[in-house]
This record gives C-alpha cells, sequence and structure tokens, in this order.
C-alpha cells in the first residue's frame, strides 16, 4: 500500500493495514534481495473478462517473463486459491497443538500445515515440495535453549525465502 490522502478512484481503503488508505500496488520481489522485479497498480475491480480470479490474475500477470524459466515463487496465503487445499481447511476447527503437521498431495500439488507457536497454523501450498518431507529446524523453547523441531520442508523453504518480501 503506498499512502495517499488526495483524490482519486483508486485510492483503497484497508483498515487492518498499518498504511490504511492510498494506491494498493502489486509486487514481485526478489526474496534475498527485496529488488523490485515487477508491479502493478491495481486500479479497482475490472469488466468480469478476466479467466480467473483477482488472485490467479494477479500472480499470473507479475509471473509472465518467468514462464517456462523454472523458478520458485513464494507468495502469501492470500493469492492461494487451489482447490485442493480445502482438504485441509475443512479441519480449522480442529485444535493444533505446536508441533502438529498435516499435509495432503494430489499429483505435483501438496498442501501442508504446520503449527509452530503461532496463534493459527502455517499453510501452504506447492507445486515443488513433497507434502511428505520434513527437516529440523532450531528454535528456542521457553527456557531460551535452543531445540530441535520437526517442520515441512516447503515451509521452511518459504520461511528462508519470504524476508526479502514480507
Amino acid at each position: 500500500m503506498v499512502a495517499f490522502k488526495g483524490r482519486s478512484s483508486m485510492i483503497q481503503f484497508m483498515p487492518l493495514k498499518p498504511i490504511k488508505r492510498g494506491f494498493k500496488v502489486w509486487a514481485l520481489a526478489d526474496s534475498q534481495s527485496g529488488f523490485l522485479l515487477n508491479f502493478d497498480v491495481y486500479t479497482g475491480k475490472t469488466d468480469g473478462n478476466v479467466p480467473y480470479g483477482l488472485r490467479e490474475n494477479v500472480v499470473l500477470s507479475l509471473t509472465d517473463t518467468f514462464k517456462n524459466k523454472f523458478y520458485c515463487i513464494y507468495f502469501e496465503n492470500f493469492f492461494t486459491s487451489i482447490p485442493l487445499i480445502s482438504t485441509l481447511l475443512m479441519k480449522n476447527d480442529k485444535k493444533y497443538m505446536p508441533g502438529d503437521i498435516e499435509y495432503a498431495q494430489s499429483k505435483n500439488i501438496s498442501v501442508m500445515r504446520w503449527k509452530e507457536k503461532v496463534v493459527k497454523p502455517n499453510t501452504l501450498i506447492s507445486n515443488m515440495h513433497n507434502a511428505s518431507e520434513y527437516t529440523m529446524i532450531n528454535r528456542k523453547n521457553k527456557k531460551g535453549e535452543k531445540i530441535a523441531v520437526k517442520c515441512p520442508v516447503g515451509i521452511s523453504d518459504y520461511n528462508k525465502h519470504i524476508g526479502g518480501v514480507d
């Protein structure tokens, strides 16, 4: 969100964001450097002649120049829309405990959910990770001691590479 208090038909209002009013800009950035690779200013609703929904179209248009170049694209759950994720979302009344892992796989698409210490579990959908693979990562316990905990490889990779954008 780019802050703006003037008049424009493209102004967006998002009360839960740190910058509440301004121009919404979709951005594709390098995860290591934060370097902006592509962007699009959201101008409001389209005429409805789009092949997918807003979220899918944003990702597809921003990554169009990377087509068939085998880059790994990380994005937040706002953009996730593959119906397979409903397998996990139907269980959202389940009480997750720290360390809990759930996953589902269908052909080359995998969905994984992992509960660390946060209130809600982390959910990831990937077309390059095996949902059943996990790695050990170091976390501090309540006493400040480092302990190894099990984490899905896809979520571990996401956490390593999202820093340049998040």
